[in-house]
């Protein structure tokens, strides 16, 4: 089930993450830095969620197996 959200939320997060990519670029050809920065920040913001999430399925997985071999 964790695999299964995981794969879910990278379908969500994954266009988010090229859609902000893709503002950061033109942004920058604007030279609207401030707005540059907030897209920068908020790709972070979702790199960060991405990857926690990842860590945290993984984990509950290494959890099951472990419960399992008791």
């Amino acid at each position: 089930m964790a695999r299964w959200l995981l794969t879910l939320s990278s379908y969500v997060v994954a266009p988010l993450m090229l859609y902000i990519f893709g503002c950061g670029i033109y942004t920058a050809y604007r030279q609207t830095w401030n707005q540059f920065f907030i897209l920068l920040v908020a790709e972070f913001i979702c790199f960060v969620l991405f990857f926690g999430a990842t860590a945290i399925t993984e984990g509950i997985g290494r959890f099951s197996e472990w419960l399992a071999e008791l």
